[in-house]
Order: structure tokens, then C-alpha cells, then sequence
């Protein structure tokens, strides 16, 4: 059975059998509701059961772990979704998309080494009393129960690579440390184009919660603690979401690390698959690849204006419209980071290394 929730200041973790997904579908979460929702080859439901962390972690005989095959990291609206399902049909791995229970213990994690309040707001996310070390194992132990119990997915066995929320970069050290043999993969697309994107999409709708809550947010996004504080508005989440996944990579080793952009995805798909395939040391798929182009095509990449030029200008007249000033602050805000990362993730170069 796959985790697939946890309650941390229940210390509590749900499991659902997981055994007839494929997890073909863009986010974790959708695939837990799509076996949910059908019955199971008894006719019944599937199995569904919460029980203590402490009794999950202690269980008898548990599966033998599996490292993951990789991670990916990613700004947000990048081509990550769609270069993940590719990424899965030809090489017969199996990519769980941003997993609910793996991105509350990397925002447990980012919270321990905080040393602030708990907020109301996020005191389920919390695991009281827990150290970094524990919060560490924790971590290891779910990423091995979704990378174990996944591997089996559909009757056959497969590698599993994690794609990570946008935020989780901010974490990539850890877990790259925590998993010394996984490689790491960062999708990127340049910050104007990406933070158009972002307010273009309907699930931009920040929860309330996130915009009231300023520790949350500079918790969550480590660019946004050192900049003046002024009222954290949907564009400035935005931005910041993307700054946080750059600065979050941007000192991982280039060895660990191999960098895709968004226009070489566009451009190059297959090619681009080759690349990070022979990166996460997964082969290629026996079957041909042109069976997946039409697979890749029919579902196309995000109608919100993707195909127009790079150079679209982040305060351009539908967003000012509903924005306004706010995207050009946000813009202004964000410089430095602009300003020292620009062209670091171009096509064909490596991801920038130490000290970068």
C-alpha cells in the first residue's frame, strides 16, 4: 500500500492500495482518486486504511527499499507535467508527480531548521517535538515506501522518479544528500514567461491561508524572507515561487544535477527525453519512439501562449489588466536573483555548480 496523506500533528499516515494504477495521470493526487473512485476487481473499494506513523514505520516486514531513479525539480509551468508523462511512456518508468505526503515533510523539514512560531494555519503540517534528524528519517522512509510500492505499478516492475513541487527546490540539497545515488533533473524556463504562465492558470489561486500567513510564506519561499515586506500579493507568490526553485538548485554539483529548459522540451522532446534518460541511467524504451509522438501531440503542450515568443514581456496588457503594477514590482523585487541567474539554466549548459 502507498502512502498517500499524512497528518503530522495526529501522527497519523493513510494508505490506499495502489496496486492497479499506472500513475499516467499529471499529479499524484489525481491518481489516488481515480483508484478511489473505481471498484476493484472484487467489485468492491479499493483498500483504504490511516493508521500511527509510529506503527507504519515499525511494521513488520516491510518491502526491501528503493532508491528512487531520480528527481526532478522545476520552476512551475515549465513543461514538467507533460516532460514527466513522456518521460514515463518511454522508458517504462513510472513518475509519481508531486506527492502530497512527501511535499508536507519537506515543508515539516524547512519549518524545524526555522525556529518560528507555528501559525494556527499550519499546525497539521508540524510534527511537534520532532528533531531534524527524525523529520530526516521520516523522509527517507516515505520516499522508499512511494518508490518501493510504485515500482509494481500495473504488474511490472519498474524504476520510479519523483517530480517535486516548484517550492520543494529549496530542499534539493536534502534530498540529494539523503539519496547520495540519485541524480537530480531541473526543468527550467525563463522567470517572465514562466510567471505569465503562472497567473494564466486557474490553480494559481493562492489559498488564503498562504497570502495572510508572512512565515509561511518565508518559509516556504526563502527568497521572499530578505526582501521588505509589503503585502504578499498573487504576482509576488508567483515570482517568488519561481526564485525559490533556482536559488534552490543552484548550488547542487553539476554531476548530480542535469538541466532541461522548457524550450528544448518544445523544440527537441525526444531528444531532450534521450538526454535525461542517459542522465537518470534509465534505457530507452524497446518499443519505438514514434509510438509516443502521437501520445505527446494529441495532448499537446499548455494553450496559454506558450508558442509565442520568448521575449513576451511580463506586464503585457491581459495580465496588467487584472494585476497591474504588481507584476512590474514583482519584477523589481526579484533583480539580484534576475541578475545573477540569467542564462545560468540555457540550453546546453550544465546546471551552475558551488558557489555559483
Amino acid at each position: 500500500m502507498v502512502p498517500t496523506g499524512i497528518d503530522l500533528a495526529q501522527r497519523r499516515v493513510e494508505l490506499v492500495d495502489m496496486a492497479s494504477s499506472a500513475f499516467a495521470e499529471p499529479f499524484f493526487d489525481e491518481s489516488v482518486r481515480a483508484v478511489l473512485a473505481a471498484p476493484s476487481a472484487e467489485g468492491g473499494r479499493p483498500s483504504r486504511i490511516t493508521m500511527a506513523i509510529d506503527d507504519w514505520l515499525e511494521r513488520e516486514d516491510p518491502p526491501a527499499p528503493q532508491d528512487p531513479a531520480g528527481f526532478i525539480f522545476h520552476v512551475g509551468r515549465c513543461g514538467s507535467t507533460l516532460f514527466s508523462h513522456l518521460l514515463g511512456l518511454a522508458n517504462d518508468v513510472v513518475v509519481v508527480k508531486e506527492a502530497a505526503t512527501v511535499t508536507r515533510l519537506l515543508h515539516a523539514l524547512s519549518w524545524s531548521r526555522a525556529s518560528l512560531e507555528v501559525p494556527r494555519t499550519l499546525i497539521h503540517a508540524v510534527l511537534d517535538g520532532a528533531s531534524t534528524h527524525q523529520l530526516e528519517n521520516l523522509l527517507v522512509a516515505m520516499v522508499h515506501a512511494h518508490t518501493t510500492m510504485s515500482a509494481g505499478a500495473g504488474g511490472e516492475k519498474h524504476s520510479v522518479v519523483l517530480k517535486l513541487q516548484p517550492a520543494c527546490a529549496r530542499e534539493a540539497h536534502t534530498l540529494l544528500r539523503l539519496f547520495p545515488n540519485t541524480p537530480g533533473v531541473f526543468i527550467y524556463r525563463d522567470f517572465a514567461p514562466a510567471v505569465a504562465s503562472m497567473l494564466r492558470a486557474p490553480a494559481t489561486s493562492m489559498p488564503k491561508r498562504l497570502i495572510e500567513d508572512r512565515p509561511v510564506l518565508s518559509v516556504r519561499f526563502p527568497t521572499m524572507e530578505t526582501m521588505t515586506w509589503r503585502w504578499p500579493t498573487l504576482p509576488r507568490v508567483a515570482a517568488h515561487t519561481w526564485a525559490t526553485a533556482v536559488t534552490g538548485v543552484a548550488g547542487l554539483a553539476p554531476g548530480r544535477l542535469h538541466s532541461v529548459t522548457y524550450e528544448e522540451i518544445v523544440n527537441d522532446p525526444f531528444g531532450s527525453l534521450a538526454t535525461v534518460a542517459k542522465h537518470l541511467e534509465l534505457p530507452l524504451s524497446d518499443r519505438p519512439l514514434v509510438e509516443h509522438e502521437a501520445q505527446f501531440d494529441a495532448r499537446g503542450l499548455p494553450t496559454d501562449g506558450h508558442a509565442q515568443p520568448a521575449q513576451r514581456k511580463l506586464a503585457d496588457p491581459a495580465l496588467a489588466g487584472i494585476f497591474g503594477a504588481d507584476l512590474v514590482d514583482a519584477y523589481d523585487e526579484l533583480e539580484p536573483v534576475l541578475a545573477k541567474f540569467a542564462g545560468r539554466f540555457a540550453a546546453g549548459r550544465p546546471a551552475p555548480g558551488p558557489g555559483a
